[in-house]
């Protein structure tokens, strides 16, 4: 994998996120690779991913567990971090070419802020956006609780886009 994109959010609300735009997904062959490592203070939060300026053409299916309990289900949900309390870091793997329910999948592990409870979160989401190839990505919070974290977005070796890199840019 290369280094497309990375980016240091230094304790601050990410609630407005990150976009990356400049992106041309149909000349990437095989996965997009996004981790967003980091913590959160004040209280937990989602991250949420947005596609093409879409952040509501979504299916998912997620297995989540904590502690002793391990709970599944479905929905229409872009949350890449599921209510990241403490410590957490996220995988996504996103195939950003254009065609029919482009699949994401999903890991996140995160650290409780009270004890020592972890939870694992495993999750497969669908963009249905069907027609469009992926140009842009928004990455960003559902609160306005403190963030500290480190984003990288990766393409596979050898992907050529017609502009030497992805535009950062931040709201």
């Amino acid at each position: 994998m290369e280094t497309l994109v990375e980016y240091d959010i230094a304790g601050v609300d990410f609630s407005a996120g990150i976009t990356i735009t400049g992106l041309q997904g149909d000349r990437i062959n095989g996965a997009m690779k996004v981790e967003f490592v980091g913590n959160t203070t004040g209280g937990g939060g989602d991250i949420l991913l947005g596609l093409n300026g879409d952040t509501t053409s979504f299916s998912s299916q997620y297995l989540r567990s904590s502690s002793s309990t391990v709970n599944a289900s479905s929905g229409t949900s872009n949350i890449i971090s599921d209510n990241a309390k403490g410590r957490f870091g996220t995988v996504v793997w996103i195939y950003p070419q254009s065609g029919q329910n482009r699949p994401m999948l999903v890991e996140t592990n995160t650290e409780a802020t009270i004890g020592s409870l972890y939870q694992i979160f495993k999750k497969a989401i669908w963009f249905n956006n069907t027609a469009d190839e992926l140009t842009s990505m928004k990455i960003y919070s559902n609160t306005a609780n403190a963030q500290t974290a480190k984003i990288r977005i990766s393409v596979p070796k050898g992907t050529k886009m017609a502009s030497p890199s992805a535009i950062l840019t931040v709201n």
